[in-house]
């Protein structure tokens, strides 16, 4: 797998967790990018 599609990758489920974080516990985005940031 190259690095591209390996970050690709990362960055979606990144953005589906901050998604999901924000329609299940109704955490802001803003709020929780730094916490998404380090986990990824």
């Amino acid at each position: 797998m190259k690095f591209s599609s390996a970050l690709r990758i990362f960055i979606i489920s990144g953005i589906l967790a901050l998604v999901g974080n924000f329609v299940g516990f109704k955490v802001n985005p803003v709020d929780a990018l730094p916490g998404m940031l380090i986990l990824l």
